[in-house]
């Protein structure tokens, strides 16, 4: 907790206020702009973090615009993942696409809260109501990140006893396509 409470400190943030989190190469692939939308519609207590990027001047105006710049931070490239997820709230992937994301399962491991939509893989391991249907709503998905910024809820992310992982599943399953 004081580990977290000094991060927070260093972004200027009280305990109270609510950091939301997300982690991208692709701004528009992965719904920034939707995610600065829904925290425009959120109380002033409530930033966003944006870790990742090439170059945000499109979403840095755009934050501008809404009038929420000065509760926008984008990080570029962070090499000390597991420190933004431990000052965050809550962690939100908007993505349109994604196979399986990695930052929603690093997230998930750390206990964070995460929101993603639906057609990001790795909304498979999320509760239905963190999920969102069409990433674009960012009326509804400020309501959801409301919800569950409220609720705090994050636990450990353990893997299902009922998936299979690792690499013998991945071998029997070459094995069968092939024999």
């Amino acid at each position: 907790q004081e580990e977290r409470s000094l991060a927070r400190a260093e972004f200027s943030l009280s305990d109270n206020d609510v950091l939301i989190s997300t982690a991208t190469t692709n701004f528009a692939l992965k719904g920034v702009s939707f995610l600065i939308k829904a925290l425009a519609e959120l109380p002033a207590d409530y930033h966003l973090q944006v870790a990742g990027g090439r170059n945000p001047s499109k979403y840095i105006k755009l934050a501008e615009e809404l009038g929420v710049a000065e509760r926008v931070r984008f990080l570029g490239r962070v090499e000390d993942m597991p420190a933004l997820y431990g000052r965050s709230d809550i962690f939100v992937l908007p993505s349109f696409y994604d196979a399986c994301s990695n930052s929603v399962l690093e997230a998930l491991a750390c206990g964070i809260p995460v929101i993603s939509s639906r057609d990001n893989g790795s909304s498979y391991f999320l509760p239905e109501e963190q999920i969102i249907d069409d990433p674009s709503d960012y009326t509804k998905l400020a309501g959801m990140i409301r919800e569950v910024a409220v609720k705090k809820s994050g636990e450990a992310f353990e893997w299902p006893d009922d998936v299979p992982c690792g690499i013998e599943p991945y071998l029997e399953l070459v094995a069968e396509m092939i024999g």
